[in-house]
């Protein structure tokens, strides 16, 4: 059976974001090699549910990734785009990615 807090981040950011008109929550995704972005009106929600918007490589089969968290504060285009750093257990390194709506 799933557990309740299976959908609850091991850490994650939440700012407002000018380009979408909400805020916007960027993480990782339980235990899966997902990404995931989620928007709400409010701060305090109701947030939606979880969309992909990366998958990171694996280095390997015990790779775990973590530690999502946006860094608004070198977005560009008013939020258009943004970045996202996330780490990988196996190498404990952290790892920037460009996240682009379209």
């Amino acid at each position: 059976t799933a557990c309740l807090f299976d959908d609850v981040p091991n850490e994650m950011s939440a700012a407002w974001n000018d380009y979408l008109g909400c805020y916007v929550a960027l993480t990782t995704f339980r235990r899966d090699n997902m990404l995931v972005i989620r928007t709400a009106a409010e701060m305090w929600g109701p947030w939606s549910e979880p969309e992909v918007v990366y998958r990171p490589e694996k280095t390997n089969a015990k790779s775990l990734f973590n530690a999502g968290k946006e860094h608004p504060e070198f977005a560009r285009g008013g939020g258009k785009v943004t970045y996202m750093t996330l780490l990988d257990s196996e190498v404990y390194v952290p790892h920037l990615i460009e996240i682009t709506d379209a």
